[in-house]
């Protein structure tokens, strides 16, 4: 380490090191539980999603045929 470095800034990089070792996803069950209300959001709208999609493609199609 620089010692000259002014401390908010050792302390800042201390601080930093320690919330990511401490947050980091490393672990499979930490990660995992973080990660499960995404994972949930996102195949639960699945079939939404899905629907929306087919609706727009028919939206499109029936705007388009209007002018031929």
């Amino acid at each position: 380490m620089i010692l000259n470095t002014p401390l908010f800034v050792k302390f800042s990089a201390n601080k930093l090191t320690y919330l990511t070792k401490k947050f980091s996803p490393n672990n499979i069950l930490e990660s995992s539980i973080y990660r499960l209300p995404l994972y949930y959001i996102i195949f639960k709208s699945f079939p939404f999603m899905i629907f929306w999609l087919l609706s727009c493609d028919l939206y499109i199609i029936n705007w388009t045929l209007k002018f031929f």
